[in-house]
Parts: C-alpha cells; structure tokens; sequence
C-alpha cells in the first residue's frame, strides 16, 4: 500500500504569490521578520510568528500569539489570494537554478512514531518549539511548511513524474535565482505516482519539528477515525537522484572574542582531531549543490517560491523543500470531530522554491 495520498488543495494565485510567500522564517533575523510582517499584512510571516516576533510584553502570551497566526491566516483567505483544487491532487513542484533541477511530489504521508520505519529521521527536537508548531497545527490549522523528504527512486517513478509534468503548470514564479514551476496532477496521472511510489521507504530531510508536531496533535486527539486529517501531514518527496542538501552553517559564539582560527586551536587542545580549514560563511545565501532543504516547492532555507518552492539559504542542512510560505495547500473535508480549531486548510509554502520559500502553498481545508 502507497505512504502516498492526494488531497484537494489550494494554490497561491500568481498575482498574489509575491505578496504571500517569502523566504523560510528562520532565514531571516527576528527585526528582518517583524519588519516585512508590519509592512505587509498578507505575508505569511504573519501567520509563523513566535515569540520572538512580537512586542516583549507578549512574549509570554502564547494563546494571544496563536490567535495573531489564525486572524492573519484567515486575513489571507479572505482576500482570495488560493485558487481551489477540489479534486484529490498532487502536487508536482520543481526548482530550477540554470545548474540544478530537482522535481518534488507535493502529498500527504502518514503520521508516523518514531520507531516507524516508514518515515526514517535522524534529528533530536526541541520540546518547546514542537509543542508551538503543534498548537499551530491545532488552533490555526497549518504548518509553516511541508516536511521534505527524500525517496530512492527509479525508472518507473522518474516516467510518471514526466507524463506529471507534460500538462500546464498552475504556478510559475521567479526568486533568488530559481524558477519554480507547479503542476496539480488529478485522476489517472495522480494514481500512477502514487502505485509507483509503493511503499518504499521516506527519509527525512528537514523537518523533524513540523512531524514531532504532527505526531503530538494525533496523541491529543486520540478519538479521531482512520480518515481524519491528523492522521497524515503534507510532504514533499524529493528523488534521492535530483536531491541537493544545502550546507549546514553554525555559528559558535565565544564570549573571550578569539577569531575562528583561534577558536579552532582552542577546541584542538582539549579534544584533537583532523581539522579542515575554517570556511568562511558567504556574505549572502544561496544555494549550494547538495540537494534541496529549506525550500519549498517547498523551500529550503532561504528560499522563495511560491508554487514554486521556496529556497533556502546555504545555511542548514536540508533538503531543497524548506519553505514557510509554500504556494500550495492542502483541503481535506470539514469535520467536527476535533475540539480544536482547525483552520480552513494546511498549507505548504511556495515562496521560495523548494528550498525555502513561501510562495505557492497548498493547504488542506480543515474544519474550524
């Protein structure tokens, strides 16, 4: 039985794409994101805000917080930004740098536990920072971007994904260098991806945290029917043959001021191992040939895509699709099951294109 399902979705329609999506919320500093989410009520960085993002006498408050995230979601569906796919869809989303393309398949998988060797994952999380995306989830209905995940892919799957990609898009976007390019494919197109990709094994590439979130809104709701929406999240699978993982920087701060070199030297001192020379961080992000995170189609982690996926800077380890503002959403029936407040539709991010953006974003429609 295929991990894969279509959903019925919604993409950011072009003439709003720029103004919806942006670029992957951790690509930007806290004054970067409070700055663009003042001078623009409709990006989707409003409906990501932690509380960090917002005046220092409200970090505490959370459910004020959450509230914030729900009215600037439904401020944008009021105003008409996503046109509606009401038939079960997939997604296909592809980012193009010149040098690089890599096409992602935009869908739901299963929730799945840890110990689950559907979903495989390599990182620890953070408890606090799972427990916000959760009530996100919960009380205004959306992640901030898809999980992105990768597959071992073959000749089959790779033909299905071409006859995918031979209708007409119904996004094209341009950001950071990388056009990105959705397609909705519904019917028999839709079923052949899904009978090719099986059941064979996802590997997470970025992400951990929206899928600890997910797996933490199913245990506090655990009434909920085989079909409910919580049971699956939105991902987008990316072939392990057109994947690029982008760097991972980190930053080591050292309160006795001592440069990078002597910080290195200090380090070897107490613990000697092989060095490499210190790279320098670039002076702006960009993509790096290593396969695709922060973006989205889904976006990596600068990335800007709306439908497109989003990009992501060279700054984290991921796969192409980390996106907070992807172009496209997911729609799932209405239902009343759940005390939570759904919010109308989960979305990815397509502001970026899969390696981190928020442009396009697809949502499921869940019941408030």
């Amino acid at each position: 039985m295929s991990l894969l399902r279509p959903f019925p979705g919604l993409v950011v329609r072009p003439d709003w794409a720029e103004r919806v999506t942006t670029g992957p919320y951790d690509a930007y500093s806290a004054a970067e994101r409070i700055a663009i989410a003042e001078s623009n009520p409709y990006s989707f960085l409003n409906v990501t805000r932690s509380q960090e993002d917002v005046p220092e006498d409200r970090r505490e408050d959370v459910d004020w917080l959450i509230d914030q995230c729900a009215e600037s979601m439904q401020r944008i569906y009021d105003a008409g930004a996503y046109a509606e796919h009401d038939e079960p869809s997939l997604f296909l989303y592809r980012l193009d740098t010149g040098d690089h393309v890599q096409t992602g398949i935009m869908g739901l998988v299963p929730v799945t536990e840890p110990d689950d060797r559907r979903v495989l994952r390599h990182e620890a999380v953070r408890p606090g920072r799972a427990d916000l995306l959760t009530r996100h989830l919960l009380e205004v209905g959306m992640s901030s971007s898809p999980i992105s995940l990768t597959y071992r892919t073959d000749d089959a799957l790779d033909a299905a994904l071409a006859d995918g990609c031979a209708g007409e898009p119904v996004l094209e976007a341009d950001g950071d260098g990388i056009h990105q390019t959705v397609w909705a494919v519904t019917g028999g197109a839709a079923a052949a991806i899904v009978e090719a990709m099986g059941d064979r094994p996802l590997y997470v590439t970025d992400g951990h945290h929206r899928l600890a979130a997910a797996v933490d809104a199913r245990h506090r709701n655990p009434g909920i029917g085989a079909d409910h929406p919580l049971q699956r999240t939105q991902a987008v699978l990316f072939p392990d043959a057109e994947m690029q993982v982008l760097a991972a920087h980190r930053r080591v701060g050292d309160r006795q001021g001592r440069s990078a070199d002597e910080l290195v030297a200090a380090l070897a001192r107490v613990a000697p191992e092989p060095t490499r020379p210190v790279r320098r961080r670039p002076a702006r992000p960009g993509p790096t040939s290593a396969a695709g995170g922060s973006a989205s189609p889904c976006r990596p982690r600068r990335a800007t895509g709306p439908s497109t996926c989003s990009t992501y800077p060279a700054s984290r380890t991921a796969s192409w699709p980390r996106s907070s503002a992807s172009p496209t959403r997911a729609a799932t029936p209405r239902s009343t099951t759940s005390p939570s407040r759904w919010a109308s539709r989960p979305w990815w991010p397509g502001a970026t294109p899969m390696a981190g953006g928020a442009s396009w974003s697809t949502r499921r429609r869940w019941p408030r």
